[in-house]
């Protein structure tokens, strides 16, 4: 996997006024802002918690174990971020964070930093769930929570003859080997930001590279600044507002996508929905979604999600409607927005072209290239970097007359999209005859793809398992890039059960593939 942040350069003084700072350079110390200055806000504004450059007084608690642990023999260990949760027997947001720390364990070793969790849970629930999910660092159990008192963490909207009473506001406390406070941050960052905040308290750095390589192809491949082959895995989310509406647009969702093993997230953005917002708002979203992304060293596909015939203006469904005015104009303004980020690699100008047999006009290849030329050169007038993906007709699978006739502009790759549905076992002529033969020529991107075991569409059934059993060895085979359809708990088919983010069957079946891609690659 390519590393986005490698190069590191101390700072701690201003430049001389006759020194000029590089654009990366500047990004650098944009980018430690984002880090440092948010949650020391927070904590200010909100007088949660104790205040930075002050001592926690000592005090013994029990672990999860049983044993008594002191406070000042703990820290005396190493600097500590000392977590405070709200329970490790109820609240599902404070076990799957505990998770995800003791995941990252070894990555906190090496960053020099020790983790300890302290909640108002018994003893015995803490030791219940540490040996449950594995737990290592030391779990402080607070019943009277007389330290979360003293820490200043005590939530006070609960009576005392309530169940909740005593429970604490979430919070990650940095603390020196002396019980300094170093920094509090309301709320719990997760592994990755928690590393990243803590090796800028530590060691003063800015990054020299904060973001991504711009991508860009040679040959068939698709290729960072270093020439290095790229290979992309990953996933497609579900628009933007539908996200929204289901109040999880947030950071963790694409925090969720990481943990997955993708370094890549396709966002699909529907016509409707994105004349609904208005073009602001949804470019907000999309801004927020791209940070998220680079944040965690993932790349981002933008695509024009509609699905039918933008010759005869005739589409699947009211939500994929458009234009050809509206299809250039969403170009425009995507192109001068993120010409200069390399975090979005690709720009796919149309979900899936179908003529559905004739139910929606007629449109030849050859049309459908001017068309998709004339999308390009809209973008190429402010963004000749970024990589735009074509898809070829039959709902983007059938790219045998680009074979004959490819699209006549430069720094592009093609886009096939095989489900169950598609064809019948054995697929693998299939693939081959539709897409996979334009892999010895162009990057191919299998931006779409999934599978059901059994169910009412059968267009996803994959009932004998050939299509799960074939097609990444085929992807390998070719070394075509993927993305997984839908990581969400309602686009069929999904690849999650809920927002706590359990994989179903095919969910695994591809979180497993990605996550070994990520071991390979590392």
């Amino acid at each position: 996997m390519h590393h986005f942040f490698s190069n590191v350069k101390k700072c701690g003084c201003e430049p001389k006024e006759t020194e000029t700072m590089s654009a990366k350079s500047i990004a650098s110390l944009i980018l430690l802002l984002l880090l440092l200055a948010p949650v020391t806000l927070v904590q200010a504004q909100t007088g949660i918690g104790p205040v930075a450059g002050s001592t926690i007084k000592d005090f013994t608690l029990s672990d999860q174990h049983g044993a008594p642990q002191k406070l000042s023999a703990l820290f005396s260990q190493g600097p500590t971020a000392l977590v405070v949760i709200k329970s490790a027997g109820w609240c599902k947001q404070s076990k799957a964070h505990l998770m995800d720390l003791q995941q990252e364990a070894e990555s906190f070793a090496a960053a020099g930093l020790k983790v300890a969790c302290l909640s108002y849970d018994s003893a015995e629930v803490l030791n219940s769930f540490a040996i449950r999910e594995g737990i290592k660092f030391p779990m402080l159990a607070d019943p009277q929570s007389k330290v979360i008192r003293q820490l200043g963490l005590l939530n006070t909207k609960f009576k005392k003859e309530t169940l909740r009473y005593g429970l604490a506001h979430p919070a990650t406390i940095l603390v020196d080997r002396s019980g300094n406070v170093i920094d509090v941050m309301v709320g719990l960052p997760d592994a990755i930001q928690l590393l990243k905040l803590w090796e800028a308290r530590k060691t003063g750095v800015v990054v020299e590279d904060p973001g991504p390589d711009f991508i860009t192809i040679k040959g068939n491949n698709f290729v960072d600044e270093q020439g290095a082959e790229v290979r992309f895995k990953g996933v497609a989310i579900a628009d933007p507002t539908k996200i929204l509406n289901d109040r999880h647009w947030n950071r963790k969702h694409f925090y969720a996508v990481k943990k997955w093993g993708a370094n890549i997230v396709r966002i699909p953005v529907h016509p409707g929905k994105f004349r609904a917002m208005g073009k602001e708002k949804y470019l907000k979203r999309l801004d927020e979604a791209v940070r998220w992304c680079a944040e965690y060293e993932m790349y981002v596909i933008i695509d024009w999600h509609s699905i039918g015939n933008l010759k005869a203006e005739k589409f699947e469904s009211d939500d994929k409607v458009t234009n050809l005015k509206e299809t250039l104009s969403f170009w425009d303004l995507i192109s001068k927005h993120y010409r200069d980020n390399p975090t979005v690699a690709f720009y796919e100008v149309f979900n899936e072209p179908s003529v559905n047999f004739g139910e929606y006009g007629e449109c030849s290849w050859t049309q459908w290239k001017l068309i998709v030329e004339k999308i390009i050169d809209t973008i190429r007038v402010n963004d000749k970097r970024t990589i735009t993906l074509v898809a070829g007709f039959d709902w983007a699978y059938d790219l045998r007359d680009a074979g004959l006739n490819p699209i006549s502009r430069k720094n592009i790759a093609y886009v096939a999209h095989p489900y169950p549905g598609k064809s019948k076992p054995p697929r693998e002529p299939h693939w081959e005859e539709h897409f996979g033969f334009l892999a010895e020529r162009f990057p191919i991107f299998v931006t779409e793809m999934g599978f059901y075991h059994q169910g009412e569409y059968q267009h996803f059934v994959d009932a004998d398992g050939s299509f799960r059993d074939g097609i990444l060895k085929y992807l390998d085979q070719k070394k075509i890039s993927w993305c997984a359809w839908c990581f969400d708990p309602d686009w069929s088919p999904t690849l999650i059960d809920g927002y706590d983010y359990a994989p179903t069957k095919p969910g695994m079946f591809f979180r497993n593939a990605l996550l070994n891609a990520t071991k390979a690659d590392d």
